[in-house]
């Protein structure tokens, strides 16, 4: 038999799991580098798996762990003026207030990218993940694929139309333009 501790901390871990993605996507639509985003998930994680019983599960888990990232990327910000390219802490501000006016859309757009990403032939979205995977670099991608960089962000542009337009679709918003069988290319 598992306790109320365990059966929290299964439901905390569930959340967590879930949540790494649009966590990861928050910290990195605030900080202006990748380096720092990972320096910042990596704290913004070990916070979240230490402050875990305090997490209330009748909460947004998301945004409760935004509030956390928050903090951490204010002090990241702080202590990282040895860098040439960072924000001030109050563009800092503005984009988590930014951002926090959008959370409640996030979850409705990422359901339809993935049913989109799921519409799209195979090999299209084979592509966009290899391209969107973390580890790889488009000119790597472009190389191993024998494409020009430039048609590759040609055929980058083309499928994010159509996944943009799919999007807007299963939001029943309107302008929905190209389909699937223009991202050939």
């Amino acid at each position: 038999m598992t306790s109320l501790g365990d059966s929290q901390h299964e439901r905390f871990v569930e959340h967590f799991v879930r949540s790494q993605g649009p966590l990861y996507g928050y910290i990195l639509s605030i900080l202006p580098n990748r380096r720092g985003a990972d320096d910042a998930f990596q704290q913004t994680s070990l916070v979240l798996w230490r402050k875990w019983e305090e997490f209330d599960p009748e909460r947004d888990f998301l945004k409760w762990a935004c509030g956390i990232a928050r903090n951490v990327v204010r002090n990241h910000v702080r202590t990282a003026s040895r860098d040439r390219l960072r924000f001030s802490e109050g563009v800092v501000e503005l984009l988590t207030a930014r951002h926090d006016e959008l959370h409640d859309q996030l979850d409705p757009r990422r359901d339809a990218l993935a049913k989109c990403m799921d519409e799209l032939p195979k090999p299209h979205a084979a592509f966009l993940r290899r391209c969107y995977d973390r580890q790889s670099k488009l000119h790597d991608v472009a190389r191993d694929l024998g494409m020009t960089a430039n048609a590759l962000y040609l055929r980058l542009r083309r499928l994010r139309e159509v996944l943009f337009a799919c999007i807007r679709r299963h939001l029943g918003e309107p302008g929905v333009g190209p389909s699937a069988e223009g991202a050939h290319g």
